[in-house]
Parts: C-alpha cells; structure tokens; sequence
C-alpha cells in the first residue's frame, strides 16, 4: 500500500490496480461505462472520473482528492474482502464439484 503516490489514467485495469494498492488516481472518462461502475459498485467518489485531459488540473485544484477519503479507505477494503470471498467460494465450489 503506497499512498503517497497518485496516478492519472484513463485505462480500466490501472484503475483496478491503484483499488487494489489503495493509490488515489483520477481516470480520464472513457467510451466505456466500466471504470465510472466499478467506482460507482466499490462507493468511490466519482469526483475522480474527469470529462477531458483538461478538466484534471481543475479537479486537483477544486479537491483535495490526491489522498482517499476515510469512507473511501473503508468502502474500498469491504469491496476488496468482498471480493475475495467470493472467489475463495468460487474456487472451493469447483474444487468440491471435481
């Protein structure tokens, strides 16, 4: 966990894995919906999805979002326990199924 990095992206996968390293960033919005459900189903702020390129400068001025909120901390580790037993189940149902 490195908090004291942040990372401007517009790629869904290095948004899975700044949740993942709990690394605040800012996603640059996409033709796809992906990143903004992903941030909406974890109960991130979408503050940090900006419209354009040009927008960021503005987001990191107007907000102090180059660090997560506490709620966000806190949404982002049920989301990632979460998860991780529901894979844990997944694999054990497989396993027991063979």
């Amino acid at each position: 966990v490195n908090s004291n990095k942040f990372l401007i992206t517009g790629r869904y996968h290095d948004v899975c894995i700044a949740i993942m390293c709990r690394t605040p960033f800012i996603s640059i919005k996409s033709n796809t919906f992906k990143i903004q459900e992903l941030i909406n189903d974890i109960g991130i702020n979408d503050r940090r999805i900006a419209s354009s390129i040009e927008s960021i400068d503005n987001i990191i001025k107007k907000e102090n979002i180059v660090r997560f909120t506490d709620n966000e901390i806190a949404n982002i580790y049920k989301f990632l326990f979460s998860s991780k037993k529901t894979i844990e189940d997944l694999f054990l149902k497989i396993r027991n199924e063979i």
